[in-house]
């Protein structure tokens, strides 16, 4: 069984769509049955609600000597021990809070701790003033940190692409695929997979060499794969939403399978774009845009444009022909031109 045409991967691909849930992008981690983080939670309530109350009647004049201020000096010490030292603290109400001074928790953890102190009793009194009595009233639950873990779990999925293309290729070939993590283990072996970004600068310059592709530690690959002879170079997107910056990736996916392969590589080698995610089904409705991608393809017929079910298919066929077998794809649908 040969690998087909490319434009067989893509009408499959808009035959296709994808998804509007994936398991491969499923992130849950569920924080509220972490005693030590209930915990946590509940002492640095304990800290801000006794700071607000200190400034309070220190505003009062009722409390106005330098015992009070040593004592709330201690209290943003302990907030910030809190911040450091706790998995998660980020999605309580309190750091949610910053967003609204524009002011974010990863950049609070780096300061030095004259800075995060000083950090720490601005936000904490524009906080006593604007939410503290006012969430106090509303009542807290542990639903609320929840809630926060939940809105943050797309930002954890940079490299769920790859986990993604890993697990469909061990489906393939029945077993999680070898990682080569040399330039000379991937030359050796039939089937692996090779990781730019856990490889080092002088691997990928190598393998770049060995194949006859440019690539660069700066603009390096997400994957390549080898079956046998066939070596596929993958740039992986996974997106969701329109926009200036979606667009802007699309188009470098475009311009990925515009690259012409090695004329003198010992390996057949093949460009693939892998869009995945609801982004592909809208794209695709634009008839200006699927014309102009079936253009590249039938003018680069070595490289493929493809989405989840493409990728698969490929894959399948890839392995296949590897192993002079009929893939399912083969036997189920045997016209080319479907």
């Amino acid at each position: 069984m040969a690998l087909r045409e490319n434009v067989y991967y893509w009408n499959l691909s808009l035959k296709n769509p994808e998804p509007f849930f994936d398991e491969a992008y499923m992130r849950e981690e569920v924080i509220i049955e972490d005693t030590e983080y209930l915990k946590a939670v509940q002492r640095l309530r304990d800290l801000i609600t006794t700071y607000c109350t200190m400034k309070h009647e220190q505003q009062s004049t009722l409390l106005n000597h330098p015992g009070v201020e040593h004592f709330t000096d201690w209290i943003i010490s302990q907030i910030d021990r809190v911040l450091r030292n706790h998995k998660n603290i980020q999605y309580t109400e309190f750091v949610a809070f910053w967003k609204c001074a524009d002011f974010s928790f990863s950049v609070f953890k780096d300061l030095s701790e004259e800075a995060r102190i000083k950090q720490l009793r601005q936000i904490l009194d524009e906080y006593c003033v604007r939410r503290r009595v006012l969430y106090e009233q509303l009542g807290y639950t542990p639903v609320i940190h929840q809630a926060l873990r939940d809105s943050a779990a797309s930002r954890s999925q940079g490299s769920s692409a790859i986990e993604k293309i890993t697990r469909i290729l061990a489906e393939v070939i029945g077993s999680e695929p070898e990682l080569a993590n040399q330039a000379i283990e991937f030359q050796q072996k039939q089937v692996c997979v090779f990781l730019p970004d856990k490889a080092g600068a002088s691997n990928i310059t190598n393998l770049s060499k060995h194949l006859g592709f440019r690539s660069s530690p700066s603009k390096k690959p997400d994957m390549i794969v080898r079956f046998g002879n066939r070596v596929f170079i993958l740039e992986a997107k996974h997106l969701k939403e329109s926009g200036g910056s979606q667009d802007k990736q699309v188009e470098e996916l475009r311009e990925f399978i515009k690259r012409k392969p090695p004329s003198r590589s010992a390996s057949q080698v093949h460009f693939v774009s892998f869009l995945d995610g609801t982004y592909f089904n809208r794209f695709v409705q634009k008839e200006s845009a699927k014309q102009e991608m079936e253009n590249i393809l039938k003018t680069n017929p070595h490289n493929f444009f493809i989405n989840t079910t493409g990728l698969r298919a490929l894959m399948q066929d890839a392995f296949a022909e590897l192993q002079n077998i009929p893939t399912r794809n083969s036997r189920s649908n045997p016209d080319p031109s479907l």
